[in-house]
């Protein structure tokens, strides 16, 4: 009898431990099956953000863009730039510079702001040009004149604002990394053609530095 109730003490046991065992494993996997399911999601959603904020960006660059195309195509005289009103044309640099001046300095991410105008429009090749050199606004006079076979086809990369958004169906274009010869830095670009009563006038556009495309990768916190 005592030895029929030691064995059946054993099995109650055995089994008990059994029944612990599976249902300890199967809350194990079940919690690890919930914890992966939220890591994935947390990751997704930080993923997401990021890419949220990459192109907040990048839109922004385009909002600078697009603004100040809109601008040209509203404020210039046609007629007055393209029959060589030197006075005008003077008057209208300044009056350009002024709204490109105030525009990036409201710019977190641009690294400049330009509209370069159709240099067979003009006498003299023409350029509005803003750059944020170590926090401060600073002109940039490129010398166009020195580099009028730029303007000429087949156009090299540093070109690209230029000449990509006049084929463009959409009249814009976002340009590879190109090394900018002014600047000497490396840069990417987005540009949009300007057209007045379908005469192209010249192209409105924003730069990034490789590098600060890189430190906006960098900002985003984990």
């Amino acid at each position: 009898m005592k030895k029929t109730n030691v064995r059946t003490i054993a099995a109650i046991t055995i089994f008990a431990v059994i029944i612990v065992f599976t249902l300890g494993s199967f809350a194990f996997f079940r919690s690890a099956k919930y914890i992966k399911a939220e890591i994935n999601e947390k990751i997704g959603k930080t993923t997401e953000d990021y890419a949220s904020d990459f192109s907040e960006s990048l839109n922004h660059m385009v909002g600078l863009t697009d603004s100040l195309t809109a601008y040209v195509d509203i404020t210039l005289d046609k007629k007055a730039f393209t029959s060589g009103d030197t006075a005008y044309i003077a008057e209208y640099r300044e009056q350009l510079a002024r709204y490109i001046r105030n525009s990036l300095e409201t710019s977190e991410n641009a690294h400049s702001l330009y509209v370069t105008f159709n240099p067979q429009l003009t006498e003299e090749p023409e350029e509005v040009w803003y750059v944020i050199r170590d926090g401060k606004l600073e002109r940039i006079y490129a010398d166009l004149k020195k580099r009028e076979a730029d303007f000429e086809l087949p156009y090299d990369d540093n070109m690209a604002y230029y000449f990509k958004p006049q084929d463009a169906e959409e009249e814009y274009a976002w340009t590879g990394l190109y090394y900018d010869k002014d600047l000497k830095e490396n840069m990417f670009s987005y540009s949009r053609a300007i057209y007045i009563d379908e005469t192209f006038i010249g192209v409105a556009g924003a730069d990034v530095t490789a590098d600060s495309t890189v430190e906006i990768i960098r900002n985003m916190n984990l």
